[in-house]
């Protein structure tokens, strides 16, 4: 610990010095902290004597300067750099530049060394497919890797050394990659994932169907995060599976070109712990999407469900054409009012959404525990007094985006309804809400809602910036009148 606190206020120079002094103690702590994270294996490569490598500044080669190996390396050579090389945990080449290793540097790794020995205790690698080192890594890294990040801007082909990378990683935990982006490195993906079964988290572009059953009977898989692919996940017709599917995902990320996928994944997770689920759609129709909410409830169990997000992406053309019928109405969503644990709601669409005063008490009711509340787009809205039901019922709301009609503001509490102030909401998106009295609309948010520091969105900008203004100030005279109150008087 006092190594790393002088990692962070000290120069590396510190840390070299102690690293040379001759106690022990003090030697492992330091080279622990200069070594731990690399972005190249060139300073190791410098670790060779002097005289077996050399740095060439540009030809036609390579306009950047590159090192290359003038001449073979006995294994003596490489007890230096591995005697530095076991303190990296982290290998990061995702920004190394192009030909910056001639190809007698691999040449000289895959002959003079064994197999896994120059990262050795690696645990996070972080690679491209650019990397000139990338095809090699297979024969470098040790069996402790237990994340890998691919990135991938290069040609498909590339994507085929990475199925021998990862069956070097029996301890693999998590792992992410930004693509495929085509049918055969999708292929490479998915012979990566089946080498993998110990995965506690996954991010991938698509999979073919073979590696998503695959992933369904990993025991430990917590977090998913996967886009569409071109064929059912879990057909009918496949053999029934050999326990419950993924019987330890909590977070489920679903990035679907259609609700087909969406719907068919769906299937697979009737007996899931859930907690986290995420949903975005292309190309949407509104029937697909009423029909989707409504099956969620039958899918996933509302014990366990915390957070919800549902992102519909239209066909904006479509949309101007015939607005109307694009809009979700509130019953269209009210399915999700099934899942009384909610912490988290997030819903969006193009076409807008038309809730009314009722629908929001009924949210408010369901959703007790909720805490973050965003509801994108409306057509047509609730009155802003409608807000009274979520200062009641939900104490823990502390992010609100919801368009309401702020235009009309009865400062007359509602009959039969007790007022009760909920401090924890401090930011609201009030998108397009409509408003004419910013006095009004302010004095009826201090008396529910007096924390508010912040609303952002609408075309009535001034108006609303005044709201932000007057809050605090009426907060302020309310909690003063609520003091004088409770003075007792003193009889004349």
């Amino acid at each position: 610990m006092i190594f790393q606190e002088l990692e962070s206020v000290s120069p590396k120079a510190t840390l070299c010095r102690l690293a040379l002094v001759t106690c022990r103690k003090f030697t492992d702590p330091a080279m622990s902290l200069l070594w731990q994270t690399q972005d190249s294996i060139i300073p190791l490569l410098k670790c060779l004597p002097s005289h077996k490598w050399e740095i060439s500044n540009g030809s036609f080669v390579s306009r950047f300067a590159y090192l290359r190996i003038r001449c073979h390396s006995e294994s003596e050579d490489w007890h230096r750099v591995l005697a530095y090389s076991k303190y990296i945990k982290e290998y990061n080449d995702r920004y190394s530049v192009p030909g910056e290793l001639d190809s007698s540097v691999l040449g000289s790794l895959t002959i003079s060394l064994s197999p896994g020995l120059l990262l050795i205790n690696v645990q996070h690698l972080y690679c491209t497919s650019e990397s000139a080192l990338f095809p090699k890594l297979e024969f470098l890294v040790g069996p402790h890797v237990t994340e890998i990040f691919f990135s991938h801007p290069g040609p498909f082909w590339r994507f085929a050394a990475l199925p021998l990378l990862v069956s070097k990683c029996p301890s693999l935990r998590h792992f992410a990659t930004n693509g495929p982006w085509d049918d055969e490195s999708r292929e490479w993906v998915s012979a990566s994932v089946m080498y993998s079964a110990q995965l506690r988290t996954l991010d991938v572009l698509t999979l073919n169907g073979e590696a998503c059953r695959h992933i369904s009977g990993l025991r430990n898989l917590e977090t998913l995060d996967i886009g569409s692919i071109p064929e059912d996940p879990f057909p009918r017709a496949a053999p029934p599976f050999s326990g419950s599917p993924f019987p330890a995902l909590r977070s489920l990320n679903l990035r679907a070109d259609n609700h087909k996928f969406a719907m068919n994944f769906m299937t697979a997770l009737h007996d899931t712990p859930l907690q986290t689920l995420s949903v975005t759609v292309d190309h949407s129709t509104p029937t697909n999407s009423v029909v989707f909410l409504s099956t969620i409830p039958s899918y996933i169990s509302p014990d366990h469900l915390t957070s919800i997000v549902y992102l519909q992406q239209l066909d904006y053309d479509k949309v101007l054409a015939n607005p109307a019928m694009y809009v979700m109405t509130s019953n269209d969503i009210r399915p999700l009012l099934a899942f009384h644990n909610l912490t988290e709601v997030t819903l969006s669409s193009s076409g807008g959404f038309c809730l009314d005063d009722e629908f929001v008490d009924a949210m408010a009711l369901a959703w007790s525990d909720m805490e973050y509340l965003s509801i994108r787009g409306g057509v047509s809205n609730p009155t802003i007094m409608a807000l009274h039901s979520l200062s009641r019922h939900c104490p823990r709301l502390q992010h609100l985006c919801l368009t309401v009609d702020a235009s009309s503001v009865e400062m007359d509490h509602p009959a039969g309804t007790p007022r009760v102030v909920q401090t924890a909401l401090t930011m609201w998106n009030v998108q397009g809400s409509p408003i004419n009295s910013s006095v009004d609309v302010a004095a009826l948010l201090s008396s529910i809602f007096p924390s508010i520091s912040k609303t952002y969105g609408s075309i009535d900008r001034d108006k609303w910036n005044q709201v932000e203004k007057l809050v605090p100030v009426y907060a302020a005279i309310r909690a003063h009148e609520r003091g004088l109150a409770q003075i007792p008087t003193v009889p004349t």
